[in-house]
Parts: C-alpha cells; structure tokens; sequence
C-alpha cells in the first residue's frame, strides 16, 4: 500500500493521520511496514483523505486523481448502485471508441489532402 509515500507527500505526521483515520499510532505504523491491512471501512476513509482510489492505494492502478474533473466524476460514480455503474461504463466506453474513430477519420482526412 502506497502509505506512507502519501502521507509523507502532505507533510502528516504518523499521529496527525491516525486521528484522522481513527486508529492509532501502531496501527498506521503497521499499515504502512505491511505488518496488517486495514479494514474495508478504514481503506474507504485513507482513500478519501488522500483524494485517491482504493485502487491506488493497493496497486492496483497507479493514477493519482488531481484534475478537478477526475474528482467530480469519482465522487459521483462513487455514489451509485453497481447497475447504475455498469450503464456508465458502458456509456464510458462507447465515447472512447467514438473518440478514437473520430481521431482516426482526422488524420484519414489529413493524410488524403
């Protein structure tokens, strides 16, 4: 887990994030040595503190959301039910692909004049 390289990144001592996170000193500590895991509930609030996906914090993926239009879209997908989940993925998904046929047609275009 990408800990400690988070909590270092915003200047937060050990103590400070234990009481954000509400647990202790120890329980940070062995957090970030990979001694324990945190629990689902205490991943959710590490992951919102630091403005990133639990994803991210596991290794999973290793974006780090800054851009503001990144948050809004977390924090909103993050607010719905696993249907309403999958029809935005699917509609992510089709505006890729119209994205990248819509490159492809301009440098078709490009290439033809």
């Amino acid at each position: 887990m990408k800990l400690k390289e988070l909590r270092k990144q915003k200047n937060i001592t050990l103590e400070e994030f234990a009481k954000v996170i509400n647990v202790s000193k120890a329980t940070v500590n062995s957090y970030e040595l990979h001694k324990t895991e945190p629990t689902l509930d205490t991943l959710v609030k590490i992951a919102k503190y630091f403005n990133v996906t639990t994803d991210y914090l596991l290794g999973v993926e290793n974006k780090i959301v800054n851009n503001e239009l990144d948050k809004e879209l977390l924090s909103y997908t993050n607010q719905l039910n696993d249907l309403e989940k999958a029809k935005v993925i699917g509609y992510a998904k089709s505006r890729v692909e119209q994205q990248k046929e819509n490159k492809y047609n301009e440098l078709k275009t490009k290439l033809e004049v």
